[in-house]
Order: structure tokens, then sequence, then C-alpha cells
């Protein structure tokens, strides 16, 4: 597969690179990033013909938009894509209670704290508090984050928000595009059923999913996935490497990750190795272009953490993989038989 190649989303359609640079890794997800690596990581993007990059004031709280922020800003605004997400407001973490070490799956981000506010002025304010943070004085893609059943439960306060995005907050949006200040809008969801419940009440161009279309999952699939196709949303895949499992071998992981992971998911992770392994394809590379051969996929988020994760992310996604390799997967029970997977020279079938 060509990472460079082009695809479009929404009616003023922005052409992203089938890879794009994702943003959560640099915001110190799991870890702490220096400066220093965050701009390699970035950099190397950049370098192997990346044209799509994509944060969130949720990652770092705020520290992920300062750098890809940083990073783009003496790049030709016609040569890039950028999104950026709304939903979360930062607030003042308060001196009194000292600097924050760990905020949810952020590692020393910087001192703020979340307020989720979905509603007009809710709306607003999150994209100019980004505009600022990026230093930057537009971005291409608003996604509206998280709004899903995991963030806000139980269903009532579901419901609360949803009620703010539908009675304001998603013409917010839709003012912002007819203005020209953002070129399409979409949604970051996380869990099966979103998607439809999202396309029933808005008029969306793109959906990032993070988790319910990967190698290890596909339960979206002749749901929701086919009926993004259908109506020409488009999707952008993120998570692909299933909060690594898929990012590397079985007997490398972890064993936090182990721990926090069911029987039968790391038996099905051990067969999806195995079958890989018989074919001499790494893991993670099927893991990164199974779900970028969708029809409906426009682009496939990947972040990393240096220049040499990402010129490994590169190297997996660019990989020629022969299409026995599917076909095997499918045979032992691994893929769905109507599954569109990768051809050996990066079309798709």
């Amino acid at each position: 597969m060509d990472h460079t190649q082009r695809d479009r989303i929404g009616r003023r359609p922005l052409e992203v690179t089938r890879l794009g640079a994702g943003g959560a890794p640099i915001g110190n997800l799991a870890s702490a990033v220096t400066d220093a690596a965050a701009h390699g990581a970035l950099q190397a993007a950049w370098d192997a013909g990346v044209r799509y990059f994509d944060t969130a004031p949720w990652y770092g709280l705020g520290l992920s938009e300062h750098r890809v922020g940083q990073f783009l800003r003496d790049k030709p605004r016609a040569d890039y894509v950028l999104s950026t997400k709304v939903g979360r407001l930062l607030k003042p973490w308060p001196p009194r209670y000292g600097p924050r070490v760990q905020r949810g799956p952020w590692v020393e981000p910087l001192d703020f704290e979340v307020r989720f506010d979905y509603s007009y002025d809710g709306v607003i304010r999150a994209w100019e508090d980004s505009l600022q943070r990026l230093g930057l004085p537009e971005v291409d893609l608003l996604l509206i984050h998280d709004l899903d059943h995991g963030y806000h439960s139980p269903e009532g306060a579901y419901q609360a928000r949803l009620g703010q995005l539908t009675n304001g907050g998603f013409a917010a949006l839709r003012d912002l595009r007819a203005d020209g200040k953002i070129s399409a809008i979409g949604a970051g969801i996380n869990t099966a059923g979103m998607i439809t419940d999202l396309m029933d009440r808005f008029e969306l161009d793109v959906f990032l999913i993070a988790g319910p279309y990967t190698l290890l999952n596909t339960e979206i699939l002749t749901t929701e996935l086919d009926r993004c196709h259908s109506a020409g949303v488009r999707v952008v895949i993120g998570a692909s490497f299933c909060a690594g499992l898929l990012a590397t071998s079985p007997d490398q992981l972890s064993s936090e990750v182990i721990a926090a992971t069911d029987p039968a998911t790391l038996d099905r992770v051990r067969r999806l190795d195995e079958a890989c392994a018989a074919a001499g394809v790494p893991l993670p590379a099927a893991a990164l272009q199974f779900p970028a051969a969708h029809p409906a996929v426009a682009s496939l988020l990947a972040g990393a953490y240096d220049a040499k994760q990402t010129e490994q992310v590169i190297g997996w996604y660019d990989l020629d993989i022969a299409p026995g390799l599917w076909q095997d997967l499918k045979d032992r029970g691994l893929l769905p038989a109507a599954a569109p997977v990768p051809a050996a020279a990066g079309a798709r079938q």
C-alpha cells in the first residue's frame, strides 16, 4: 500500500493522505515524550509525505495541540490537512493542588482539567481555544469528540450531552462550515452503534473510528461501515493496534497489557500472529493495512512517540502483503468472508 496516495473527505473536498499522523502519543499517552522526540515523530512523517495531522484538546490536556501547531506553523498552509476536536473545554488546574502528574492516560500533561460542553457556545469556545493552542488561524476539520456511552454514563448523562449537541452544538459546527471557517464536520466514536445513532440525527462528512473496526474486531462491518459507504460519508480509522495488542508479537506484550485483556482476546491475537508469521508478515503491518482496505475509509491515523516509530509505522503500512494472507485469515475464521482486504499492489478488493 502507498501511504502518500490521496483520498477525499467532505463536500469541499479535503485531500488527505492515506496514512495520517495521530497526535495522541505526543500528548504523552502512557509515557512522557520530550519536545524533541515529538518534533522528530512529526518531522519524519512530513519528510515521508504524510500530509494529514490529527490532534485534540484531550490529548495531554492541550499538549498535543501545542506540539502539532508548533510543528506546522512554518509549513505551507495549502500542503496539509489538520483536524482537531470539540466537546471538551480546558480549565486551569488549581495551583494549590500541585502539578498534574497523571490524568487519565496522560503522563505529565499540562496543568488543566476537562469540562465537557457540546452546546453552541461550548463548540465555538472549543474551536477558538484550539486555534490559540495551535497558534494557527484555521483548521480544516472539526470532530465531535467522545460523545458516547463510555464517557457519558449513566444513560441520563449521555442524553443530556446529546441534547446539548442537538439543541445548539451542531448548529455551531454547521455555521462554521457554512462560513468557510472549516471544511468538514465529523465525529470521533469508540463503540459500535454510535455511527448509526449519529447518522440518524446529524449530517456528517466523516467518522473517526477508534476501536470497532480492526483486525481484531470487525463488528461494524456490515452495519455501520457499509452504511457510511452507501451514504458517501467517509471514515478515518484510528487505534488500529488495539491499545498495543497488535503492535508487537504476543510474546512481547507487557504483563500489564496481558492482565488487562480477557483470555479469549489474547487467544485471538495469538492466532492472528501465527497466521501472519506463517506468511512472513509482521502482525502490526497486517493490523494497519486491513482496516484501510474498506472502500469507506479515506485515511488511517497512526501515532508515534519518535522518528524511529514513525518510520517503522510507514514501513508496515507500505509493506507489500500477498493476498494469500487475507484468504488464510478468512479460512481460519479470523476475518469475515465479506471483509474487504488489500490487494498485492495496494489496490483494494
